[in-house]
């Protein structure tokens, strides 16, 4: 292989490498996304709950 043609598939494969990193970066980021979007609605969820427990037994000892 001429020189010339070493830098370039060095150059593509420095390409494609980042090109890989960035999409598995974008991949995790919108995963870790995901996960605080769940992590936030059981947490809602479970405060509407413990909210509606609280205030039954409030009324139940009035």
């Amino acid at each position: 292989m001429a020189e010339g043609e070493v830098e370039k598939s060095e150059g593509m494969l420095a390409t494609a490498s980042l090109h890989h990193t960035s999409v598995v970066k974008r991949e995790h980021d919108q995963v870790s996304l995901n996960n605080q979007v769940r992590l936030s609605y059981y947490f809602s969820f479970y405060s509407f709950i413990a909210r509606k427990i609280i205030i039954n037994s409030l009324r139940k000892l009035s």
